[in-house]
């Protein structure tokens, strides 16, 4: 009896180690409708600054008045596919973690992501200068896009 416990207890862990990990997802084909914006807005002057990135990894660099709906639009190019991917998961999974964020302030951060196909629709906005732990993902999340955006230009 002890000596099938321990077949199978070798089988198991056998296939334990064996099963592949899960590759990260990049299929934009669900989600060709999805816009990524993130930026900085000004409570006080009622302006922003904000850059825009679709599924097709075209940049797009927004300002203007917050209480207009667009802002002025400047397409800024094409960004890095396999970078905008890396970054994707990990918005994907700093939603999943922080489901949650909103700290206003005179001076906020703010990350959106929009999927009208899909009916999704996320916004977390906090103040950069506390460095809480709810917007510490998010923090990682900006600067990330951040640097894909400097490469673009």
């Amino acid at each position: 009896m002890l000596k099938y416990f321990y077949i199978v207890s070798i089988i198991t862990v056998i296939t334990a180690c064996s099963t592949p990990a899960v590759k990260d997802d990049c299929n934009f084909k669900s989600v060709e409708k999805m816009t990524i914006r993130w930026g900085e807005s000004n409570n006080e002057t009622k302006t922003f600054a904000a850059y825009e990135i679709n599924a097709e990894a075209l940049l797009t660099r927004i300002t203007g008045d917050s209480t207009l709906p667009d802002g002025n639009r400047q397409v800024v190019g094409h960004t890095d596919k396999d970078k905008f991917c890396s970054y994707f998961n990990q918005i994907k999974k700093a939603m999943v973690v922080t489901q949650v964020l909103n700290e206003p302030g005179q001076i906020t951060r703010y990350f959106e992501y929009s999927d009208p196909v899909n009916k999704a629709y996320f916004r977390v906005q906090w103040v950069d200068k506390f460095k809480t732990k709810n917007s510490m993902r998010f923090r990682e999340v900006y600067d990330s896009l951040q640097v894909l955006a400097d490469i673009a230009k």
